[in-house]
């Protein structure tokens, strides 16, 4: 495997966003802890809940992080929907 990765790597070379899969890393882990925190009830009831609060704290964490300049895309996306609202 790591002599497959480094043949590729001079093959063809491509970026590896370090910054973007750390942080990405840091979501999964707080996704993780608040997920770990819930109490285990059993059942779907378990499931639904786990799911939710485990996507609520990715996505507060991804945007809290920046995760891949999610925040310049929400801002924009928001400034341009104002924009549409307006006129």
């Amino acid at each position: 495997m790591v002599a497959s990765f480094a043949l590729g790597r001079r093959a063809l070379p491509l970026p590896i966003p370090a910054g973007d899969i750390a942080r990405a890393g840091a979501a999964s882990l707080a996704m993780a802890m608040a997920v770990m925190s819930l109490p285990s009830q059993g059942g779907a009831l378990e499931l639904m809940e786990k799911a939710s609060v485990g996507a609520m704290a990715y996505g507060l964490a991804a945007l809290s992080l920046d995760l891949c300049g999610l925040r310049a895309r929400l801002g924009a996306m928001l400034a341009r929907r104002r924009e549409s609202l307006a006129a």
